[in-house]
């Protein structure tokens, strides 16, 4: 989406992933978003925010953060285009924009990477990871678009591909091309020789 002149990109947040992983999981996330950004190039330029360094201790109190509140800045701004919110990971700092600033439901629009296969429902990483968040969210009369695990796990690819068409494209294919042979090994148990 940053190298597309369709999207005016007015913010990355980093996002927790849990704990089982690491204790640091959401400044992981940041270094990780300012690694990408390098190679492509890019300064962070007030682009990026650090999101909920943890999950909502209950569906009443936000854990407020930079990344909340460019949330609710961007959604309280005076400009006619639609605010989509593309999430990628558990919903924590849209739980919290919205517990903080309630009026936001109406202006904004969510596109969630997460839950389990619909219809049925079902543990999932994402939504596992904030289960609290969830239910703020879809407790709200916010618009969300989401791609549930049966959907998203539908678009498969090939490491062949992959290293076809993307570990050409300068240093930030290479390194997605790494990232992406390192996770597989790391998750599944494959060489990546």
């Amino acid at each position: 989406m940053l190298l597309s002149p369709r999207f005016d990109n007015r913010g990355i947040i980093a996002a927790h992933f849990g704990e089982d992983k690491s204790t640091t999981s959401m400044e992981d996330s940041y270094r990780e978003i300012e690694a990408i950004l390098k190679l492509m190039n890019r300064g962070a330029d007030g682009l990026v925010f650090r999101g909920a360094s943890h999950t909502l201790s209950d569906e009443k109190r936000p854990v407020p953060s930079s990344g909340s509140e460019v949330i609710i800045r961007e959604a309280m701004a005076d400009d006619p285009r639609p605010l989509f919110i593309i999430f990628l990971g558990p919903l924590t700092d849209m739980a919290s924009a919205y517990l903080q600033e309630p009026g936001i439901a109406e202006k904004v629009t969510i596109i969630w990477i997460g839950g389990g296969k619909y219809p049925a429902g079902g543990r999932e990483y994402n939504l596992s990871n904030d289960l609290h968040a969830a239910n703020v969210v879809f407790q709200s009369h916010i618009p969300v678009w989401q791609v549930p695990q049966n959907v998203y796990r539908m678009v498969m690819v090939s490491l062949a591909e992959l290293e076809y068409r993307v570990k050409p494209c300068g240093h930030l294919g290479a390194y997605l091309f790494r990232q992406l042979v390192a996770y597989g090994h790391t998750t599944y148990g494959r060489s990546s020789q």
